[in-house]
């Protein structure tokens, strides 16, 4: 029996994604050759997926697209990366992401999980095509700038840069004022070298800085010097990170322990030090980006074996799967569903961790389980132990003189909508607002900072 078309297939370019899956996939264009394939990328798509006859309307943003914190244009630079033109593949990267090369690295790759194919054979590696754009492409992110800075921009961490990127596509002209003696913040002083390379955020940073923007490194601004800064400039943006470690105390660990860290802490030691070198069994609590930075910071000192543990099954992680799988294959051991209720010691440093099994909970009415109590115990050998799994922001204590209102979490309270704390002119973004978070979404604060403020200057100037 001969198969033959029923309709004839119907593309909207402005709609359609580069990945061409639904294409490949569409029945008017395949039906005729499928019978003969048992098992193809073409068979299954058709197996698993409805798509829209010729009279609906098909959705107008792909699902990589929408699970993007920054709402990226992933199809349009996936198709130009794969015409092999990493230069614009770049400059539609940098429309929505000022920072591509750090989040080549680092972002969580929400839209991968988020990919159609993934759920057929596996995602395409957005991530990694963004990165390689990032540093083989070449392209403006914005007309360069001249004239005294509006904007003064407090921290030159993920959300104070991408704030500067986004003012200057705005036209508006902004400074960076950073504590340290390298502009970066936490991306720069504490996540390591096989996380982030230096040069990925030099690339990054210096393309920031051709649009105008100055950085001031060794830079402490305090509560006088904002009230300075505020009448000097039109608006500020407070865009300090969550420096301060505290998940050492939370666990019921001394500080003062020979062998236990913080993760912030470890991070910027190796920083200072390439040469620093451990052997021995190590540890890291937490689950997340900054976890697996760490535990793999201690593979690369020596350590051994290292292990990581965190108190939530799997799919509670923040981790993607490949990012877990890819730490199995380095060595790490995962202990998940335990957590650390105390430490042995021997002459007056870490010799091991004592854990216990979490029991959780019934799921509650939105499908979480909360720990209820714990199970068996376990002794495990560890001489270095590192915390990375709570940070927070102590913007509210080194600025009391500015009366700052807090949230009640402690940390700055914001408008919602505007992000304009109760000083006027003042903004804040990022982890001082948020707490700890991803990188990708302290860029996509940082941008929503710096288009606020670019309506509060077209208001103030339309005042009479």
């Amino acid at each position: 029996m001969s198969v033959v078309r029923t309709h004839r297939p119907v593309i909207r370019e402005n709609l359609c994604g580069a990945c061409g899956a639904c294409r490949a996939a569409c029945p008017a264009q395949v039906l005729g050759a499928r019978p003969g394939e048992e098992d193809s990328l073409r068979s299954r798509v058709l197996d698993r997926f409805s798509f829209p006859s010729g009279g609906e309307e098909p959705l107008a943003v792909q699902p990589c697209r929408a699970a993007c914190p920054l709402k990226q244009d992933v199809a349009g630079y996936l198709d130009a990366a794969a015409r092999g033109n990493a230069d614009l593949a770049l400059e539609i990267i940098l429309k929505d992401n000022p920072l591509p090369a750090v989040l080549g690295h680092l972002c969580p790759a929400d839209c991968e999980r988020a990919c159609v194919r993934a759920s057929i054979d596996e995602a395409t590696a957005i991530r990694e095509v963004k990165r390689l754009a990032a540093m083989q492409g070449r392209a403006a992110l914005a007309a360069p700038l001249a004239g005294n800075a509006e904007v003064a921009i407090i921290g030159s961490g993920p959300a104070g840069l991408s704030a500067a990127a986004e003012l200057s596509r705005l036209g508006i002209r902004s400074e960076i004022f950073e504590k340290e003696k390298e502009p970066g913040g936490l991306l720069g002083h504490a996540v390591p070298e096989a996380s982030l390379a230096r040069e990925a955020l030099s690339r990054d940073i210096v393309r920031i800085q051709e649009t105008g923007v100055v950085i001031w490194c060794g830079a402490r601004v305090d509560a006088r010097r904002i009230r300075e800064l505020l009448k000097e400039r039109k608006a500020v943006i407070l865009a300090t990170g969550a420096w301060k470690g505290d998940g050492l105390a939370r666990l019921g660990v001394e500080r003062s322990l020979r062998g236990a860290w913080e993760g912030l802490g470890l991070m910027s030691a190796i920083r200072r030090n390439p040469a620093m070198r451990h052997k021995g069994p190590a540890a890291v609590f937490g689950g997340g980006v900054e976890a697996l930075a760490s535990a793999r910071a201690l593979g690369s000192l020596g350590a051994k074996p290292v292990s990581l543990i965190f108190p939530w099954p799997a799919e509670m992680l923040s981790l993607g799967k490949d990012q877990i799988l890819e730490a199995a294959k380095q060595g790490i051991k995962l202990h998940l569903g335990w957590t650390v209720t105390g430490v042995e010691k021997k002459r007056g440093a870490l010799s091991g961790l004592r854990l216990a099994k979490v029991e959780l909970g019934a799921p509650d009415g939105v499908g979480r389980r909360w720990p209820v109590g714990l199970k068996q115990a376990k002794t495990l050998p560890c001489t270095l132990f590192v915390a990375a799994w709570s940070r927070r922001s102590t913007a509210i204590e080194d600025l009391k003189g500015l009366g700052l209102e807090a949230s009640w979490l402690g940390l700055v309270k914001i408008r919602e909508g505007t992000l304009e704390t109760n000083v006027p002119g003042l903004f804040a973004a990022g982890e001082a607002v948020s707490g700890p978070r991803s990188v990708v979404e302290a860029v996509a604060m940082g941008k929503k900072a710096a288009r606020s403020i670019a309506r509060y200057l077209q208001e103030a100037s339309m005042r009479p």
